[in-house]
C-alpha cells in the first residue's frame, strides 16, 4: 500500500491498521522477553 492510498482512505481504517501494528509489536516484544528469560534460565543452571 502506497502512502497516497493510505492518506485517501478513511481515518478509521488508518486507526485500525495502526492498532494491528501495535498489537503485533507487543506480541513480538513479549516473544523476545520470553526468549531472553529462557536464555537467562539456561545460563543460570
Amino acid at each position: 500500500m502506497t502512502l497516497n492510498q493510505s492518506v485517501s482512505q478513511p481515518l478509521s481504517v488508518n486507526q485500525e491498521f495502526r492498532a494491528i501494528v501495535q498489537r503485533q509489536r507487543q506480541k513480538a516484544k513479549q516473544r523476545q522477553q520470553s526468549m531472553v528469560s529462557r536464555l537467562a534460565a539456561e545460563i543460570g543452571k
